[in-house]
């Protein structure tokens, strides 16, 4: 079974301490798709950043200017 998270903010300073540990969690979940939303332009350009992350599939939905 396919799981997707749908709306994440992985951007946010409350993950930076445990990022690593959150995105494990997740996958060993099962969870294979990750859709990051920014909010504005600048959170936007923070969840296109996560492109160079170790994630396996992810997905990116942003905000328009």
């Amino acid at each position: 079974m396919q799981l997707i998270d749908t709306h994440t903010h992985l951007y946010w300073d409350d993950y930076k301490p445990d990022l690593d540990q959150v995105i494990n969690r997740s996958l060993q979940a099962g969870v294979d798709t990750t859709i990051i939303v920014g909010t504005d332009i600048d959170t936007s350009q923070q969840a296109i950043a996560f492109t160079n992350y170790r994630l396996p599939i992810t997905r990116f939905a942003t905000t328009k200017p």
